[in-house]
């Protein structure tokens, strides 16, 4: 044979190879987001708004053997929600927290960098990344100088809407 026809059998290897592990990977994650389809539910997260990254590292989650989803979806209502979760086949959601501001969910790859060097979960990361942002942007905002905190979850209120939760004070 030439070499030719065995560079063409190589490429059709490889290219086999590696779409089924993408495949394989792609059933993976699909049962873990049905998995979690419960907990989004109970969040009023609408299910076709959703994306998400997955992490399997088990140095990322708090709970041996979970895995970790971060992504963002809209509520009901229509308002943007983020989101970290932890996933365990069997169990479902074992971790969850909802991340306000919704747009700590698209600096999930650098913290999970974060994560990793701190030995920490990748939740505890994008927690502090959420709570820093939103004390950063209170201190800086003239209108919540003496707003007051959310009666319902603590957050700072802005012209009488708490930026934390939406809610109004």
């Amino acid at each position: 044979m030439s070499g030719f026809w065995w560079g063409v059998l190589v490429v059709v290897a490889l290219w086999i190879f590696f779409s089924m592990r993408s495949s394989a990977k792609t059933s993976r994650s699909f049962a873990v987001r049905d998995a979690a389809e419960p907990w989004f539910q109970a969040q009023g997260i609408v299910g076709r708004s959703i994306t998400f990254s997955i992490y399997e590292d088990p140095g990322l989650a708090r709970n041996p053997g979970a895995t970790v989803l971060v992504g963002t979806g809209q509520d009901v209502r229509g308002e943007p929600a983020g989101f970290a979760i932890e996933v365990l086949p069997g169990k479902g959601v074992v971790e969850a927290q909802l991340l306000k501001p919704h747009g700590i969910a698209t600096w999930h790859r650098n913290a999970s960098m974060e994560a990793k060097m701190a030995g920490v979960s990748l939740i505890d990361v994008l927690v502090a990344k959420a709570d820093g942002h939103r004390s950063r942007i209170a201190s800086a905002n003239p209108r919540t100088r003496g707003s007051g905190d959310c009666a319902t979850c603590g957050g700072p209120v802005v012209d009488g809407v708490c930026w934390s939760c939406g809610r109004r004070s």
